[in-house]
Formats: structure tokens, sequence, C-alpha cells
């Protein structure tokens, strides 16, 4: 490769096989392909590229000069080496980190801003929220976040606010709270106990400072959650929760229901979700994940009242357990026997085992944490792709001890075959073939 060396400030070069021409540095099109690579100065290289490079300036061709050729068809000629810095100042740009920090900004949620401001019903809608006292209290970046969320509610029927602690995460649930009071919809609240205060003091004829939203809510506890309970609350006569009016459920401190096998969570799902046919859930944590994926899995879940194909319609998610699994590798050898691994023991193995065709990178042979969960990251999105029902039927009977069910996956062993467990506690299965 014919390699040239371009430097630059701040102890950078770039090498690589452009020339510094008009058409290498991408002024004028060019079929010609170009591998360029840029490195930083922090190696023994950079001191002898500069000095080499600023010779190349010193040379007699590198003040040549350019003829410019204009509309009208008159010329004029132009030093090369002022007109180029002239050209490369046209279409550089230096961008600060707040312009960057913007930029991530915009391309993590640029369709959701553009969505409410393109949406003039949305947008009258909101009108009635804006005059009231508690969207008059919030920060800017609060309102968005409000109308952020309405905005979800009204598509999926649900949210999540995950602000961090001390952003204001209560008056900006009252935000959405009054805005689906004024849709008609009846709102429970479901908060720990100790929080009980925290929201009673912003409800209708409590002097609050929002005391001109008159706003409407239930407030039950997160205890509540059972029919004895319940019934013995005096304010309702439907105490249940299941009459027909359509209703916003928010749910404070939301990482308290993170199990589904409590019974609590399964009363909520069972006995008020799953009871009521128009229903919003709106949840609220700083720390939606407190030990696993599972838990956040398991909060999402209520805002589809623990329908696990709640989201394929709106979100093209067939089955919402198989976004959140815990993840294993199992490796059966051809004895058939089956030794269950996390993901760093299985990459230790085909790290040893190298020699028979299974590729792992050094930084893995090194222990790079973050090389090793970059591999596990690739093998979970192939093995994800090659999931289909008849293996995922057959390491499910290999679970539950069926024997004949393994014969069949000894008769039959593939390197790097992949299958899935029943109930989706374990999403990567690998058949390897050893000695």
């Amino acid at each position: 490769m014919d390699c040239k060396i371009y430097g630059r400030r701040y102890c950078r070069h770039f090498s690589g096989s452009s020339n510094l021409t008009e058409a290498g540095i991408g002024l004028k099109h060019t079929n010609n392909l170009e591998l360029n690579i840029a490195e930083t100065g922090n190696n023994n290289q950079y001191k002898e590229l500069v000095e080499w490079f600023a010779e190349l300036w010193k040379k007699p061709q590198a003040h040549q000069e350019k003829t410019l050729i204009f509309k009208d068809g008159s010329r004029k000629k132009v030093n090369f080496k002022q007109y180029l810095i002239a050209e490369i100042e046209k279409i550089f740009i230096e961008y600060t980190p707040r312009d960057i920090y913007y930029k991530i900004l915009f391309e993590l949620f640029g369709n959701q801003i553009l969505e409410i401001e393109n949406d003039p019903e949305f947008n009258r809608q909101i009108g009635r929220l804006k005059n009231t006292a508690i969207f008059h209290s919030l920060y800017d970046f609060q309102k968005k976040g409000a109308l952020s969320l309405i905005r979800m509610l009204q598509k999926y029927d649900g949210a999540i606010l995950a602000d961090a602690v001390g952003l204001g995460k209560t008056w900006s649930a009252l935000t959405v709270i009054k805005f689906f009071q004024m849709q008609g919809r009846e709102v429970i609240l479901l908060c720990p106990k100790k929080l009980e205060s925290n929201w009673r003091r912003y409800k209708e004829d409590q002097e609050s400072k929002f005391e001109s939203d008159k706003l409407k809510f239930f407030i039950r506890f997160h205890t509540d959650m059972n029919s004895d309970r319940l019934n013995s609350y005096n304010d309702r006569a439907d105490k249940l929760f299941c009459d027909d009016k359509p209703k916003l459920i928010v749910i404070d401190e939301s990482h308290n229901l993170r199990n589904d096998k409590s019974q609590r969570y399964k009363f909520l799902i069972e006995q008020i979700l799953q009871k009521n046919q128009d229903i919003k859930v709106l949840l609220i944590s700083a720390t939606p994940i407190n030990n696993s994926l599972n838990d956040a899995r398991n909060q999402f879940k209520l805002m589809v009242q623990g329908n696990v194909h709640g989201y394929e319609t709106k979100l093209g998610i067939k089955n919402f357990d198989h976004q959140y699994q815990v993840f294993d590798l199992i490796y059966i050898n051809k004895s058939g026997n089956l030794i269950l691994n996390n993901q760093k023991e299985v990459l230790d193995f085909l790290t040893l085992n190298k020699e028979k065709g299974r590729f792992v990178p050094d930084a893995v042979d090194r222990g790079d944490e973050s090389a090793i969960a970059e591999l596990v990251n690739a093998l979970k999105a192939w093995l994800s792709s090659q999931i289909d029902q008849e293996p995922r039927d057959l390491l499910a009977k290999i679970k539950k001890g069926n024997k004949s069910a393994l014969e069949i996956v000894k008769q039959n062993i593939k390197v790097d075959e992949k299958f899935q467990v029943d109930k989706f506690d374990l999403v990567a299965w690998v058949l390897v073939s050893a000695d």
C-alpha cells in the first residue's frame, strides 16, 4: 500500500492511502477506495512523522500554483497550499462537547420531540394542561419529560419515570396525573406507606400550592394488594377498582413490585389490571433494576397486564419474556453430560480450544472484561437469530431429564447449535463437539 502520513495538532496523525489532493480529502469525486486510520501521538513514531511531514511542505512541489476557473470563465492563479487550507476550512466544523451531547440527545429522543411538535391534536390536548399550576411549577426539562410520558402512555398504555433522586419525579408525575384526570380517567396511586404524605399533601382540599388544579386520586399502598386490605377502605364503592371507568394506575417505587412470583404482584395483575378494559400504567422508580434485567422485565409487564404478547402490536415484540432472559451457556459433550456454566467459564473453555476452530480475540485470552462482554453480546445476538420451536422443545425436555431427548441430541450433535429452554429462564444453549 502506498501510505501517506498527515499530521495535525493535539498529537494526532492520520496515515493511509489517500493522497493530499482534492480527491484524496473528498473535495472531488473519485472511484478510488482508500483506507486511512487515525492515531494518537502517544507512541514513538509521532515525533518522526511530524518532522517528515514538515519536510514535505518545504519542497517546491508543495508551493506550486493552482489555477482557479470561475463560472464566468475567468482564471486566477493562487498558492496551492493556501488554496488547500482555505478549502479544508470550508468543510471543517469544530464541535464542542456540548454540541456532541446535544447531538446524542437528539439521536436518542429526536423522533419523540418532532412527533410531539408536529401533532396538532396532541398539542390541542395539552393546551389546557399548560395553564395549570403544576405545569407552570416545573422546570423546562421536567415539562419535556412530562409531555413525553403522556405521549408514551397514549401510544403504549404504559411508561416509566426513572429520573434520578432529586429531579422532581413527584411533580412530574402529578402533571401526568392532572392531564389524564382532565381526560376523564380515574387515577389510583400505589406507593409504600412511608411515602403517603408525599402524595396526600397535593390532593384536593389539602391547601397545597396546586390547590387550584383540584388533583384527585385514590391512594393505596403496596401492602394493600389483597382483597381484605382493599375492602377495608370506605372512600369508594368499587373497592377493587374493577368498574368500567378508564383508569390510570401510578405506581411509586415500582421496583418494590419487581418479583412476579409475589402474591402482591399476582394480585395486582390478576385482580386489578386484568379486570380493567381501559387502563394505563405509569411506573416511578429511580432504581428500576436492582438485581437483574428481570426486575425491569417484571415491572414493564405491569404495563400490559402481565401479557407477554402485550407489546406485539405496538412494538413488534412477539414475546416480551424473550427480551429479558437470564443468559447462560450450556456445554454438552459427546457423552451427553450437561455442564451449566456462566458466560466467563464458557468463554474460557472456548479460548482454551481455539485449535479446534473456535476463534476468540486475544483480548479475551488476556481476561479483558469489556472484550468478554462484547463477545458475549455478539454470541447472544447470533444465537438469538437461530432460534426455532423444535430445538426449544427438545432442550426443554432435556432440562426435565428426558433421556430419549438427550439421545436425539447425542446422535445429531453439531458445533455451535443453539437451543432455548422452556419458560425462557435460559436463552443460549450451545452444543459443541468435544473429546
